[in-house]
């Protein structure tokens, strides 16, 4: 081992500019002998120019054994270029998912609504917490869209063929018609507040997967609500990545009482942990939508961090994943599909 270690010396040593410099360590050769062994800590591989392959050459790459920053997981559209479930709402550029901010126009429209009208008023229902409910039709829409001879119950869908864009109305009707059979807020107090419950996700989800033939059927929420948190966030964040990278979007909550949690609208602002700006977003009790996973290697640490590429209101948003998992419980989760 010894004549190893110093033969890998020797040969980094020849490209001395990319090596830190030689370090000396006893070395345990047992039967209680010990011997004095030097190598090089080696800063990059000398046989490669960019030894993470992130495109910067490793004579000014601060990390060169890291690539600084990368997409470990993204939904893989067959349309170029589109990103989610693209809506033709009227705007210079379609949005990326539904919005319930469209019912909450039509319902402010009307007279002023109160508890008693939330039984009766789908608009009103749909606009004050209808979050749960567009990020679940969503995927079935999506799911449909990349997957050829897909039905969604109640509705006939029409997409653009060259562009996969759908029109904003032919959206509402769905979501008006189409699954509040399945996902129906049906009043009560609860849902008032809390808006969908889980257990209808799971349920109007898993009908929707069973009877399209889907390979994955299974749907259920808080997969590991009763791990510790130091456990369970790494199991979550690995099973949004594997989500992912079956083309399945990942219906998430994030409910606190305090502590809101900061949607970026650019992926700088979460990387650089900034102050909420006027273009983002905040919430303590919301239903979003993750499309991505990026991670980007902290420069103090050099360990590496996490963001979540949402859905949210129509747009895209960018969450820090170390925010999100401060809170990981039964309700601040994830919807797993397998």
């Amino acid at each position: 081992m010894p004549d190893i270690l110093n033969w890998l010396g020797t040969c980094i040593s020849n490209e001395a500019d990319r090596v830190q410099g030689k370090v000396e360590i006893e070395y345990y050769m047992g039967r209680g002998k010990y011997e004095i062994v030097q190598y090089y800590d080696a800063k990059s591989n000398p046989l490669e120019a960019d030894t993470d392959g992130d495109g910067i050459s490793d004579d000014i790459d601060p990390h060169p054994w890291y690539k600084e920053g990368e997409w470990v997981a993204e939904l893989s559209s067959k349309y170029p270029g589109v990103e989610y479930l693209s809506i033709d709402a009227g705007g210079t550029e379609p949005a990326v998912g539904g919005n319930q901010g469209w019912w909450s126009v039509i319902a402010k429209s009307q007279e002023p609504k109160n508890y008693g009208d939330f039984i009766t008023d789908q608009n009103y229902q749909i606009g004050k917490m209808g979050c749960g409910l567009i990020a679940v039709t969503d995927v079935e829409l999506y799911l449909m869209q990349q997957n050829e001879g897909y039905q969604v119950f109640g509705a006939e869908i029409d997409f653009d063929p060259d562009t996969g864009v759908l029109q904003k109305d032919d959206y509402m009707v769905y979501v008006d018609q189409g699954p509040r059979v399945m996902y129906d807020f049906a009043g009560g107090y609860l849902t008032y507040i809390a808006g969908l419950m889980p257990i209808k996700m799971e349920d109007g989800l898993e009908y929707f997967l069973i009877n399209n033939g889907h390979e994955q059927t299974s749907v259920k929420w808080a997969p590991y609500a009763n791990r510790p948190n130091s456990m369970g966030s790494v199991m979550v964040l690995e099973e949004i990545e594997d989500m992912l990278e079956k083309d399945l979007p990942v219906v998430f909550a994030y409910h606190t009482t305090k502590d809101n949690l900061t949607l970026y609208h650019l992926i700088d602002g979460a990387k650089e942990k900034k102050e909420k700006g006027d273009e983002d977003q905040s919430c303590k009790s919301h239903y979003m939508t993750i499309i991505g996973v990026y991670r980007y290697l902290d420069e103090d640490s050099t360990n590496y961090e996490y963001i979540l590429k949402v859905t949210s209101w129509g747009e895209v948003f960018y969450i820090r994943y170390d925010d999100y998992v401060k809170k990981l419980s039964c309700v601040s989760n994830i919807l797993k599909i397998e």
